[in-house]
């Protein structure tokens, strides 16, 4: 599962949520098989507000899985604060 912001950035940058569901692993077959992607929250504001030139500081993302319970959540993507345009940053969890 990945969870995406879009960041565009103007005067102000605003962020707005993507979720995209990819199949997850689990392995064997029978009633033990893990078919339900982690849910991944993210954290901070969402949509986040950030200023033409201010800091961008990644607040991330936490996930939960269903067999598996809290697992690692890792991030992609930069935000240049400095040029105005659109960013991405995308949480993964499998």
């Amino acid at each position: 599962m990945s969870v995406k912001h879009t960041i565009n950035l103007s005067k102000i940058l605003i962020f707005t949520l993507i979720i995209s569901l990819a199949g997850c692993g689990g392995g064997g077959g029978g009633e033990n098989k893990d078919t339900t992607a982690p849910v991944i929250t993210i954290s901070g504001e969402n949509p986040a507000n950030i200023l033409l030139n201010e800091a961008y500081n990644d607040a991330g993302a936490s996930a939960v899985d269903d067999k598996d319970g809290n697992v690692t959540v890792s991030s992609t993507g930069t935000v240049d604060t400095s040029v105005v345009g659109e960013y991405t940053i995308t949480y993964s969890a499998t």
